[in-house]
């Protein structure tokens, strides 16, 4: 049994992403918007599945696609750098999710 809620973590992920990718917008037009694409995916008041995760991890790469590595010392290379973290973050944590929805529905199946 997990300790954590991987919903709760997405939309902490997917947050945190979104403000770096409003600061980001300046330098990279369309990126808030791409991010943002991410989110409703991410956010959806929907059950997670193998789907929806793999919808999620497109439109995170697609969002960061063409970003340079964030390896700098500016302010923009740190929001480049959270960007894709804070992606990886939510990808991972609905990963987890569906493993956990799988898991769960197994569990029902041998049961009945």
């Amino acid at each position: 049994m997990r300790t954590y809620d991987p919903a709760l973590i997405i939309s902490t992920a997917l947050r945190r992403a979104h403000g770096a990718s409003v600061y980001l917008d300046a330098r990279r037009p369309g990126i808030a918007q791409r991010v943002a694409d991410v989110r409703s995916c991410g956010l959806a008041d929907e059950p997670w599945t193998a789907t929806r995760w793999m919808m999620l991890g497109s439109l995170s790469r697609a969002a960061v696609h063409g970003l340079e590595g964030g390896l700098g010392d500016e302010y923009a290379d740190h929001a480049i750098l959270v960007l894709r973290t804070q992606l990886a973050y939510a990808v991972r944590a609905a990963q987890t999710a569906v493993l956990d929805a799988a898991g769960d529905d197994a569990t029902r199946d041998r049961a009945a």
